[in-house]
């Protein structure tokens, strides 16, 4: 039940922070490198206040033990994904800066998905599965749509083990 629990409350949380539209980061900066102006990323900071509220508020949460390290690399992950987007909306003005931003934020939008993927895979595992009317029902989706991409690729790699 706590699985569950735990499930449930993290997609309430994803719903919170994604049922506002924003623009997206490749739209942002889409704009951005065809004017190849500072002015043009201004808009990077409504999602640098989403990452960081989201981080903060899955620092609050509370975590069974076996999902900690998945957990920890959501937290990380936003948090550093708000970092790096604060160093690219200085793209141009400091070219350092922001490239030092676009790796952070590159890296960290990576340990975002491998926390998800953690968590989905673990909740499936432990047979923790969500109805659509539940909030946790997302990482049944990314659990079972891992596992039939991996097991109708017709590779041989072992991925169908998830």
């Amino acid at each position: 039940e706590g699985l569950r629990t735990y499930g449930n409350e993290l997609g309430k949380l994803m719903k919170k922070y994604t049922s506002t539209r924003l623009r997206d980061e490749e739209s942002i900066l889409a704009v951005a490198v065809k004017s190849k102006n500072d002015a043009d990323l201004k808009d990077l900071q409504y999602l640098i206040i989403v990452y960081e509220n989201f981080a903060k508020e899955l620092k609050n949460m509370s975590v069974p033990l076996p999902i900690a390290n998945a957990h920890l690399a959501l937290v990380n992950g936003y948090g550093g994904l708000a970092q790096g987007l604060r160093g690219m909306q200085r793209l141009y003005s400091n070219p350092v800066e922001g490239a030092a931003g676009y790796q952070a934020y590159t890296i960290n939008r990576t340990d975002v998905m491998v926390g998800f993927a953690g968590i989905s895979a673990y909740l499936g595992q432990q047979g923790v599965y969500f109805l659509a009317s539940e909030p946790g029902y997302t990482f049944s989706v990314i659990f079972f749509t891992g596992l039939r991409m991996s097991t109708s690729s017709g590779d041989e790699s072992g991925a169908e083990d998830l």
